[in-house]
């Protein structure tokens, strides 16, 4: 107990009743660094990959997946990983193929299950690689690369999934209301439903409407109109592991550093909500600045990174993050990419 060296055990209401002003004192300086930081944590049961901390600025910044081998994320990755080949055949089994023609639709979904876990064989999950050594490699989804899809880092709104687009700029107004009230929520410190990504600095806090291609049904309930948007959606990841939809708020001075997506199946899509100046996205060394009201669409299986060099006084920057389906690949291949990635 503070000043315990003052008072003699004989006097404990003595103690007691001296502490009080450091207890009061304590709170509010409590309450001062909440008010800093831009509002409560929330849960740090969701980790994703992230340069190692310790590396920072030391020109040997290294790439893992994160530092947790308890990782949610990390974990069912790698469990989806497993018997792909099995999983594939056991799949071809209960479909009725016609003709020789039906057969070949999965074709290059059979290659790409057959080449293993090759994808991803150069950064594992956990796997620690320099990055003076890495300049080169920018394009290596981390878990399945489906063979024959083009790619490239950066898309245009017209270029792909232009209707899904137009429909997500077109709701902005609803989407921004739902995702207010349930900030306010939020900043009174009601934490139900976020979760925080461990980054080396700043803060990450998400809340997800679909996570890993589940409908997280709580979280839907208090943003009932943004959940029937995305019903509304015709390239929406959804019942796919690689798949979410999720409110993404990053603090000033917040830095995620370069890392790589897990497929090459989706474009990743940000709706811009508020957009503080100094925010910034990186992909393969091209840099972008959201915009509110508008989309950015790219490719999270290229190297990139995120962060947030404002000031605390404007605000954080707050994005909805949609994945959508590659618009190549095919419906018997999506059906196909359900069954084998499902958490």
């Amino acid at each position: 107990m503070l000043y315990s060296n003052t008072f003699s055990f004989e006097w404990p209401l003595l103690e007691v009743v001296t502490s009080i002003p450091v207890l009061i004192i304590t709170g509010f300086t409590v309450l001062f660094f909440i008010y800093r930081l831009g509002g409560p944590r929330a849960s740090t049961s969701q980790q994703i990959l992230y340069s190692n901390p310790s590396k920072l600025n030391t020109g040997t910044e290294e790439f893992s997946k994160c530092n947790s081998p308890g990782c949610v994320r990390c974990t069912n990755y790698k469990s989806i990983k497993e018997n792909l080949a099995k999983k594939l055949d056991d799949y071809l089994q209960t479909i009725i193929v016609d003709n020789v023609d039906e057969e070949n639709i999965f074709e290059r979904l059979k290659c790409s299950v057959e080449k293993g876990e090759k994808a991803g064989e150069k950064h594992d999950e956990h796997e620690v690689q320099n990055l003076q050594d890495s300049q080169s490699i920018l394009h290596n989804p981390t878990v399945f690369q489906l063979c024959g899809l083009s790619s490239k880092p950066w898309y245009e709104r017209n270029e792909v999934c232009e209707q899904d687009v137009k429909l997500l700029e077109n709701t902005f107004s609803t989407i921004w209301e739902e995702f207010t009230e349930v900030y306010e929520d939020f900043l009174q410190g009601d934490t139900t439903g976020w979760l925080s990504n461990l980054v080396p600095t700043g803060q990450w806090s998400v809340f997800h409407l679909y996570n890993q291609g589940n409908k997280v049904i709580s979280n839907c309930i208090r943003c009932p109109n943004t959940a029937r948007t995305l019903e509304k959606l015709g390239t929406f990841m959804c019942n796919i592991a690689f798949g979410n939809a999720t409110f993404t708020v990053l603090q000033a001075g917040t830095h995620i550093t370069e890392h790589y997506g897990p497929c090459n199946l989706r474009i990743r899509c940000h709706l811009g909500l508020q957009i503080p100046p100094c925010c910034s996205l990186t992909v393969a060394h091209q840099t972008k600045h959201w915009i509110e009201e508008g989309c950015l669409l790219f490719d999270d299986s290229y190297l990139h990174k995120a962060k947030h060099d404002g000031l605390e006084e404007d605000g954080p920057r707050i994005v909805f993050m949609v994945d959508l389906w590659h618009p190549e690949i095919t419906e018997e291949e999506k059906s196909a990419l359900k069954y084998l990635f499902t958490i």
